[in-house]
């Protein structure tokens, strides 16, 4: 099975990033999770996450939670 990187930035609404998030990865059939947390300038990585259909989240304690459905 192929694999892939996933990667981005967390903002908030006024566009400034979000050091320190965690972010987590949840494959819909499988439920396996993969997480990291954001650097200082909101980015975050994660490597070799396997194909499929996935739900990312995003959390930091003082923000509402975010969460997005990503397919390839």
């Amino acid at each position: 099975m192929a694999s892939a990187t996933v990667t981005g930035t967390v903002r908030d609404q006024s566009d400034a990033v979000i050091p320190g998030a965690t972010v987590r990865v949840r494959n819909h059939e499988t439920n396996q999770t993969a997480e990291t947390v954001t650097d200082g300038q909101g980015r975050y990585r994660l490597l070799n996450v396997p194909g499929g259909d996935y739900h990312l989240s995003v959390a930091l304690e003082g923000f509402g939670p975010r969460n997005v459905n990503l397919t390839p």
